[in-house]
């Protein structure tokens, strides 16, 4: 018996060599589409208003609320409130940079207030000094008749609490003739490298 060809498998073989490449052509796209992985999702965290703030933005934010207070609290018929504020502490009684910088900068805002007479506060340090008091002990009636001495009528005494990745900056308003607490306002920021510069302890 004569073996003849299989001539009837040959015109599929065009058409397996198209379909080989279009497998071939599928299977690297398919591939090309996993060369990077999946990244995962984590949503960023804010806190304390937002992120990146810094002491700029803080001190602004505390001023404009401070100043609120001590509108909703003038004597009437009075021009002028004579305002001090010392520089803030932490809750071991220790001044840190960022206490002295957040009470000037505040100081420099309220002086604005045309309704507000900034009393310098360098003269309440003074006063502390040669009385042998010590200003960890803020909001002591010793500071408020300090101030009293002073012919201030309000005090706003700022505290600095450590939490840890965060920084809690409670602020209150104190009339200096009763001691009475007019207001308060607080802020919880988040310790980024611009807080963190202002972190030290200073004098």
């Amino acid at each position: 018996m004569e073996n003849k060809p299989c001539s009837f498998l040959s015109p599929l073989v065009p058409g397996r060599g198209r379909l080989f490449s279009f497998l071939i052509v599928l299977f690297l796209f398919m591939t090309s589409c996993q060369t990077s992985p999946a990244e995962h999702f984590s949503p960023q965290i804010v806190t304390g208003g937002g992120a990146r703030e810094t002491p700029v933005t803080v001190s602004r934010d505390l001023t404009s609320k401070i100043d609120s207070v001590l509108d909703a609290t003038l004597e009437k018929g009075k021009p002028q409130e004579r305002v001090i504020v010392p520089k803030f502490m932490d809750n071991r009684g220790v001044s840190r940079v960022l206490g002295r910088y957040l009470a000037s900068r505040i100081s420099e805002g309220l002086s604005t207030d045309p309704a507000l007479n900034v009393v310098d506060s360098g003269k309440l340090r003074q006063k502390m000094h040669l009385e042998a008091i010590s200003q960890g002990g803020q909001g002591s009636s010793s500071m408020v008749m300090i101030a009293r001495e002073l012919n201030a009528d309000r005090i706003v005494l700022g505290r600095l609490t450590d939490l840890g990745q965060q920084i809690e900056i409670s602020v209150r308003v104190i009339s200096v003739s009763d001691g009475k607490v007019l207001g308060q306002v607080s802020k919880l920021v988040k310790k980024n490298g611009s807080f963190l510069n202002l972190w030290d302890v200073g004098p």
